[in-house]
């Protein structure tokens, strides 16, 4: 018999790929299957989960999956060879696998129970890419498959803070489909929404996460080879207390500081030279900390703005700011360590600083985020390199402060944090996705990040200079549940990319999104930059062509929803910009005449509801308030009669 690496076309949509992947030469027919698969169950958690996900697939395709008992063959067998590996070892070793489809047998090899668990989810993945084949000709072609990671840690952080706290059930389903793509790492983001005892005042509107919640989710994740990983904003970012008496005393700058995540100034960040904030960072340690097993906790301590700005100020001219930074870092760290675990912090803040890196302990890990197609990982690897200090790469799924997300852009940054991480030895890959604003993007627009940075942290494929967006599509609607057909995926990715057809040239987020952030300001707020009335008829002219593509989708469902609410939304971004535009680029909004404001005003309160109403079921109540805040800012300056309003 011989093999080869022709693969055949159902190969390129499976997700993530294999280090190796072979086909037998002599019959590339596919072999016939019987009705149902068998295989011998064990009482591993973890492997029942991946069974289920199986029989799923394999259900959809016309075929069953079934128990059967050990003194009967199985058509599905697993080789768990129990090899110790030592502490010291790579993470790696555990998870890789073999998968064999020969002589109407399938043979999953590993030498850990994960590597079983990824095999089994391997076989899953060619299921689903096959599937067509599968109904077809009953079968698959025989094969041979070798895989094992790039990065020991493969990773998500999502945002549940900036308005949606996903539901349990929501985040279950997240979690299982990040299982699909090998993902070992989950962080939420958290600044006030986890139910601390005794701070009831901060979280009482949010719907927040409880213990309970915490140890369930777990639980959960262990079962689908999950590390589920405690997360919370230690330093900036902390506006969510401390707009709330007596927290404000802990401030920065208590007074309020002009940020960039709220319309009026807010204080900000905790005082780092103050003791009470650390006090404080060790009460919720010491509540949140008990419900992780994972040994790494992620303190945040980034985009600290207002540093040196008010209450630190004169320690700050004293000592230098980065110096008064490193101090409080270090203190968190015996927060931290104190409770046995391990500091992640984001590098943002040293990475501008690099011979600083060199004072941060040598158990902490930095995570770099950066989320433009040209972030500068490359360099900033090597500076980390050098200073022999771990850390991680964390591209972002584009998804925020754009509706529809910016579908070339997190394909470019995804590919290029993973080829930049694999060059330079990075310890792992986690992928974010943020709420910014209000959170009010819809779920799809995050998946093809997520997948993406997922599948290439496992096996990374050549750099695309031009990505093609024909294979990314397939590997949605093959292993993503939100892109239920090919057609649902193309108009998500035809949306996704509308911010580069208006002309803007922005970051971290879309023009036509900033139009809405900011409309209080004229059209030549930097954020705008390029943008032009043409640029903006040409995306409606689009939009108006993707309308009736939407309208056939049969039957109507939260897809479909979704995709027309985000069309529509879109729609209204442009009508808005080019009656600005209509009046001139150093207009205020209330130059445009009162007929046509009201309009406006009345089409935006009826997305706004429509919005509502796709909220329930995947998202806790307390957050749409703050999501819907936005909406009723854009209602009240379209009607001359604002008065900015914190998003808290």
């Amino acid at each position: 018999m011989s093999w080869v690496t022709h693969a055949p076309e159902w190969w390129a949509w499976v997700w993530p790929q294999a280090k190796q992947a072979h086909f037998n030469a002599d019959n590339l027919i596919p072999v016939v299957w019987p009705p149902a698969l068998t295989y011998h169950p064990t009482d591993s958690p973890l492997l029942a989960t991946a069974w289920r996900q199986l029989a799923d697939d394999l259900h959809a395709c016309g075929k069953t999956l079934q128990p059967v008992a050990k003194s009967r063959p199985a058509m599905i067998q697993l080789e768990n060879r129990r090899k110790k590996h030592s502490a010291g070892d790579d993470h790696r070793a555990r998870e890789s696998f073999s998968v064999l489809h020969h002589s109407h047998s399938l043979f999953i090899i590993a030498d850990d129970e994960l590597g079983i668990f990824r095999g089994i989810h391997q076989l899953a993945a060619m299921v689903r890419a096959g599937a067509d084949v599968l109904r077809q000709a009953g079968g698959l072609q025989e094969f041979a498959i070798l895989s094992e990671p790039d990065f020991n840690v493969r990773g998500v952080c999502l945002d549940i803070s900036r308005g949606k706290v996903p539901t349990q059930q929501y985040l279950q389903e997240m979690i299982d489909g990040l299982a699909r793509f090998h993902v070992n790492h989950l962080q939420l983001y958290m600044e006030h929404t986890f139910a601390y005892e005794g701070h009831e005042t901060v979280w009482r509107n949010a719907s927040p996460l409880t213990g309970d919640d915490l140890d369930r989710l777990v639980v959960y994740c262990r079962e689908r080879g999950i590390s589920l990983v405690a997360n919370q904003n230690s330093l900036g970012h902390f506006h969510r207390w401390l707009v709330h008496e007596p927290y404000r005393a802990l401030a920065e700058v208590p007074q309020g500081f002009d940020h960039p995540f709220s319309f009026v100034p807010e204080p900000f960040s905790l005082c780092p030279t103050d003791p009470g904030a650390l006090e404080l960072l060790r009460d919720l340690y010491g509540q949140l900390l008990p419900h992780f097993e994972s040994p790494y906790v992620n303190v945040g301590l980034d985009e600290t703005m207002d540093l040196g700005s008010g209450r630190s100020q004169a320690a700050c001219e004293e000592r230098g700011t980065t110096q008064i930074y490193l101090d409080y870092l270090n203190q968190v760290h015996e927060l931290v360590a104190a409770h046995g675990k391990r500091m992640l912090f984001w590098g943002d803040i040293l990475i501008e600083k690099p011979e600083s890196l060199a004072r941060v302990p040598r158990d902490a890990i930095a995570m770099e985020w950066g989320y433009e197609a040209d972030h500068p990982f490359e360099d900033h690897c090597r500076h980390y390199k050098k200073s022999g200090l771990r850390y991680w790469l964390c591209p972002g799924t584009s998804s925020w402060s754009s509706l529809a997300g910016r579908i070339g852009n997190t394909l470019n940054n995804v590919q290029r944090a993973c080829a930049a991480g694999l060059e330079h030895k990075a310890d792992g890959i986690v992928v974010t996705d943020w709420g910014d604003y209000g959170h009010w993007q819809a779920p799809p627009t995050a998946w093809p990040g997520l997948l993406a940075g997922a599948g290439l942290a496992w096996q990374g494929i050549p750099l695309e200079k031009d990505i093609e967006m024909e294979p990314w599509s397939e590997r949605l609607f093959h292993h993503c549940d939100l892109f239920p057909t090919l057609e649902h995926t193309w108009l998500w990715f035809e949306l996704g990319e509308l911010y580069r057809v208006c002309g803007a040239k922005t970051t971290n987020g879309s023009a036509l999104f900033f139009l809405l952030r900011f409309a209080d300001s004229d059209l030549n707020h930097p954020r705008l930059g390029g943008l032009s009335d043409a640029g903006l008829a040409e995306v409606g002219a689009k939009l108006e062509s993707l309308a009736g593509r939407i309208a056939k989708l049969r039957p109507y469902s939260e897809h479909v929803a979704y995709l027309d609410w985000t069309r529509r939304m879109l729609a209204w971004c442009v009508a808005f910009g080019r009656a600005r535009f209509a009046c001139g680029a150093d207009q205020p909004v209330s130059a445009i005449n009162a007929a046509t404001r009201a309009e406006l005003a009345e089409d935006l309160d009826h997305l706004s509801q429509t919005f509502a109403g796709l909220w329930p079921g995947r998202f806790r109540p307390g957050g749409l308030q703050v999501a819907t805040a936005g909406f009723d800012r854009l209602i009240a300056i379209l009607k001359d009669n604002t008065t900015l309003q914190p998003l808290n």
